[in-house]
């Protein structure tokens, strides 16, 4: 005598109609993810001479910033030691 498998059903939830029009964390998340792999795959796809130079045009005003916002972050902080050691 063999045991049949049973199907378990999954719980059901019910929701409000406010919360279907509400866009969750999960479904932001994933439509980020959803755009950034689709930016990678147009990006993979491109020959490697237009790659390098989006990659330079996009990386270098980031990285500028990124230094810009460090360099201003250690100056307010120096700017505060000194204060208190006065």
């Amino acid at each position: 005598m063999s045991a049949t498998p049973r199907a378990i059903a999954a719980p059901t939830r019910t929701v409000a109609a406010a919360d279907r029009a509400r866009p969750t964390l999960r479904f932001v998340v994933r439509a980020i993810a959803d755009w950034w792999d689709a930016v990678e795959l147009w990006l993979t796809q491109l020959a490697f001479p237009f790659q390098v130079v989006l990659a330079i045009l996009v990386g270098l005003p980031l990285c500028w910033l990124a230094a810009a916002g460090i360099d201003r972050l250690v100056d307010v902080v120096i700017e505060r030691v000194g204060a208190r050691k006065r």
